[in-house]
């Protein structure tokens, strides 16, 4: 078995929206790093990634790219390619769904 694994930190800058408190409320200072973190795991047979982001969520078209990303250069299927997060109110926003019209304009 081949295991690797990585963790790479994704805090927004101060001053970033965040999810879960309104449109237009934005970060005023950070008490935690936010990360995004993965493992690959391969047996020889079968090839597996697992991300997790400190994220609120993500859209589904950006998952779907992404997934179709990783998938290419692992070569490995799609759907051997797997994302969570951990469902953070305190990170920024990353779903368009959600983003006030002002805050599409930057």
């Amino acid at each position: 078995m081949k295991i690797a694994w990585f963790k790479e930190n994704i805090s927004p800058e101060i001053g970033a929206y965040l999810a879960g408190y309104g449109l237009d409320y934005k970060s005023e200072a950070k008490l935690d790093e936010l990360y995004a973190a993965g493992v690959c795991l391969d047996d020889g047979k079968t090839k597996v990634l697992m991300v997790s982001f400190d994220l609120l969520g993500l859209d589904e078209w950006y998952i779907k790219d992404l997934r179709l990303k990783c998938a290419e250069i692992l070569g490995i299927p799609e759907s051997a390619v797997m994302f969570s997060c951990t469902h953070t109110h305190t990170g920024p926003e990353t779903r368009t769904l959600a983003v006030a019209p002002a805050q599409l304009d930057k």
